[in-house]
């Protein structure tokens, strides 16, 4: 009987490598996943020494703050921007509404 001994020649770590690079062509497909926004790439999260700083951090870089979710916890009609009737978010507040366009140009 013969023997067939079919050895497929990959580097220790190519089986790695093309599982990230799926995973990141899935990762960059999420393009409306919030995560994504702030974390675009596939890559290990540093660990802070404040785990109560990197907590905040994160949320308020989700949109996930008390003013934005106070509908959602309380049962409250969803905040509007008093200036232009929008939806109160943090993106709203940080990069879209025309109030805050002098204060940004500070920064």
């Amino acid at each position: 009987m013969a023997s067939n001994n079919f050895h497929m020649a990959m580097p220790e770590n190519g089986l790695l490598v093309m599982s990230s690079s799926c995973w990141q062509q899935s990762w960059d497909q999420q393009i409306s996943n919030k995560l994504h926004s702030i974390k675009p790439m596939i890559c290990p999260w540093p660990v802070p020494p404040v785990r109560g700083f990197d907590v905040k951090l994160n949320r308020f870089c989700t949109g996930h703050t008390r003013v934005t979710h106070k509908p959602l916890l309380f049962g409250v009609r969803c905040p509007t921007c008093a200036s232009c009737h929008a939806a109160l978010t943090i993106l709203h507040i940080l990069v879209e509404c025309p109030i805050f366009n002098n204060h940004r140009l500070l920064f």
